[in-house]
């Protein structure tokens, strides 16, 4: 006979406890519909029997209808890892030649991996391919998914307290790899790995603070609605720890760039925390637009300040950006430790499980495929 199923539960297997009732609702509205093929809907007792609705009690365990699920969104996630790539690569190695054949004033270095040329064709070139390698993916996770708009893109705060100090994290955080990429960037060195020119800075300050604009304030923001929405949203039903760091990872290999990858890492992470935390994808935005912001004010720094100088300019700056973070972390954990933590509750695959899902993934092995062949080809070693 079938064990009875839990209908509503406190299993936060069922319910996000740091979403809002509407977010609930609609997700799980969205898991329990029969034409939905990523989604699935489980008990509260992994020895109990699966109910999916309109089918009734099914022979295979909650293990097998998760694995299930996994494997269909990770098939549509290295969809997506292969689209982006591709439109990466054609931007970078393809289209400044076409460009060029047609009388462009556009030239691509492929060993420094500058663009030169027309600065604002340069712009507008580099704007539209960002917003689209973001664009696209995310177009086509909507069209396969059919997941509301609203759960894909949560907005409301439900912790205000945590949000309220997200930016000042983040300057902690930020300030913090910042100080120690020097020590990864010597380890890389030892291998013979030249530091990458991370930004572009065009002569033209008209240019410059367009571009500015551009990647601080609006590919920020899309970017986020890419991750730590639609992505981070799907993935959650697999558990929040694995969809934080699933998320992280993936913003981190889709840069390209293994100077910065450790960096990318760690701050997606806590982006990824929080959003989680606060409930919404607007906390993702500022705290991104903070990591962005500051990067590229160190590295102004770096390029524009005297050289005898620059190198105290930059830990000056630093030693603020940190001194203010930490002042407001310790605040945090003191006044408000009981908003700071986050169950990590896994569902009822093991993490082992889940990266063999993940590995045996075609389309995902394909897309880390080219994600691997454009940062090796951005790699610069000393001679």
């Amino acid at each position: 006979m079938p064990s009875k199923q839990t209908a509503n539960s406190d299993d936060d297997r069922l319910n996000w406890r740091y979403q809002d009732k509407t977010y609930n609702e609609m997700f799980k509205a969205w898991r329990k519909q029969r034409k939905d093929t990523v989604g699935f809907y489980y008990v509260s007792n992994p020895n109990e029997l699966t109910y999916l609705d309109g089918y009734g009690f099914v022979t295979d365990y909650p293990e097998a209808a998760e694995r299930n699920a996994l494997r269909k969104v990770m098939n549509i996630v290295g969809m997506t890892m292969i689209l982006l790539g591709f439109i990466d690569i054609f931007y970078k190695y393809a289209l400044p030649d076409l460009l060029a054949a047609f009388g462009a004033d556009i030239y691509f270095d492929r060993y420094t991996k500058i663009f030169y040329g027309n600065e604002w064709l340069i712009l507008f070139i580099d704007t539209f391919f960002s917003i689209i390698k973001r664009l696209i993916p995310l177009a086509y996770i909507y069209k396969k998914l059919k997941m509301p708009i609203k759960v894909m893109i949560p907005t409301k705060i439900t912790n205000k307290t945590l949000f309220k100090y997200a930016v000042p994290v983040m300057l902690l955080a930020v300030g913090l790899c910042s100080a120690a990429s020097g020590i990864y960037g010597e380890m890389l060195s030892f291998l013979r790995i030249q530091p990458e020119k991370l930004f572009y800075d065009p002569k033209s300050k008209a240019v410059l603070v367009l571009f500015l604009i551009v990647h601080v304030i609006i590919i920020p923001i899309i970017s986020e609605i890419h991750t730590r929405g639609a992505l981070l949203q799907l993935l959650r039903q697999f558990g929040d720890g694995f969809a934080i760091v699933f998320t992280a990872l993936l913003t981190a290999l889709i840069s390209y760039k293994i100077n910065s990858f450790c960096f990318i890492f760690i701050t997606s992470v806590i982006i990824g925390y929080f959003t989680v935390r606060t409930g919404s994808v607007i906390t993702a935005v500022l705290m991104r637009i903070t990591v962005h912001a500051i990067s590229y004010g160190i590295y102004m720094i770096d390029e524009m300040v005297n050289e005898d100088i620059q190198g105290l300019v930059i830990m000056l700056v630093l030693f603020v950006i940190i001194g203010a973070g930490l002042v407001c972390f310790i605040r945090l954990l003191c006044k408000h430790s009981d908003c700071f933590g986050l169950n990590f509750k896994s569902r009822y695959l093991g993490f082992s499980d889940k990266c063999g899902i993940i590995a045996s993934s075609v389309p995902v092995v394909a897309g880390l495929t080219i994600i691997i062949i454009h940062t090796i080809m951005n790699i610069k070693f000393t001679i």
